[in-house]
Order: structure tokens, then C-alpha cells, then sequence
């Protein structure tokens, strides 16, 4: 019984050995996995500076789109009104045309009334010149 203890004994420290052998990680591999994780870190960092810079990036565009917007709406609100007073503008031009053109036309009615009122006064005192005239040879 004593060497089946002891061979018991025996595998079970075996197979101790066999487990701490296989699971410690060599040296080597643990530099390799030590710089693969320096080199993550790095990465990491230049991502998270990088994400930073776009980020202000990012921020400085958004303000500049809002002030654009804000230039763009005062833009149309001073479109809108330079619109309506263009149309007003042309709407009382229109008017004054039409006054200026019934002006006209109502001149030309009373040019020609007064021609026509001159013409008849001056036929009447040509008349009334040559009535005295012939009186006064008489």
C-alpha cells in the first residue's frame, strides 16, 4: 500500500507541474504582449488626441454654421423687405405714370380749347380791326 500512496503521491505532483508549466506564460511572449499593449496605449492616446482636435474641430464649424445661419436669415429678412418695397415702389411709379399721362392728356385738351379760343378771338378782333378800319376810311 505504501507504493501506491506513494505513486498517488507522486502523479499528483506531476500533474502540479504539468499545469504550472503549461500555464505560466514564457517571457518572451510576455515582452511581445507588453509592447503590443505600449503600442495600444499609444494608439489610444492618438486616437483620443485626435478625437480631441476634431472635436474643437467640430465645435468652431458648428458656431461658424449657426453664425452663417443667423447671416443667411437677416439676409432673406432683408431680401423679403428690399421685395416688398421694390413692389410698392413699382406699384406708386405705375400710379404716377398713369396720373402724369391723364395730366397730359387733359393738357393737350385744354392747349387745344385755348388754341381754339385764341384763334376765334384773334379771327374776332381781325374782324373788329377791319370793321373800324373801313369806319374810320368812311
Amino acid at each position: 500500500m505504501y507504493t501506491f500512496v506513494s505513486m498517488k503521491k507522486i502523479s499528483i505532483s506531476i500533474l502540479t507541474v504539468s499545469i504550472f508549466l503549461n500555464a505560466c506564460v514564457p517571457q518572451r511572449k510576455l515582452d511581445e504582449l507588453q509592447v503590443k499593449y505600449d503600442d495600444c496605449q499609444k494608439n489610444k492616446k492618438n486616437c483620443n488626441d485626435s478625437l480631441l482636435f476634431s472635436t474643437v474641430g467640430l465645435n468652431a464649424l458648428t458656431n461658424q454654421n449657426s453664425k452663417l445661419k443667423l447671416a443667411v436669415k437677416k439676409m432673406q429678412d432683408d431680401s423679403l423687405e428690399c421685395y416688398t418695397s421694390l413692389e410698392r415702389t413699382q406699384k406708386l411709379y405705375k400710379q404716377s405714370e398713369e396720373i402724369s399721362q391723364k395730366i397730359i392728356n387733359n393738357n393737350r385738351y385744354e392747349n387745344e380749347k385755348l388754341s381754339t379760343d385764341l384763334n376765334k378771338k384773334n379771327e374776332d378782333l381781325k374782324a373788329k380791326e377791319l370793321e373800324l378800319n373801313e369806319k374810320k376810311q368812311n
